[in-house]
């Protein structure tokens, strides 16, 4: 499964990194890598 996590928040992004996942810091980002898991 992938997943998104929003590591610009209160949760460091290590504790979201992990298999099958993008951690990401900017929500401007977030747009484009949803429309890359839709495209996949």
């Amino acid at each position: 499964m992938r997943a998104l996590g929003f590591a610009g928040g209160l949760t460091p992004a290590q504790w979201l990194a992990g298999e099958g996942a993008t951690v990401f810091t900017d929500m401007r980002e977030l747009p484009v890598l949803l429309a890359g898991l839709a495209t996949g």
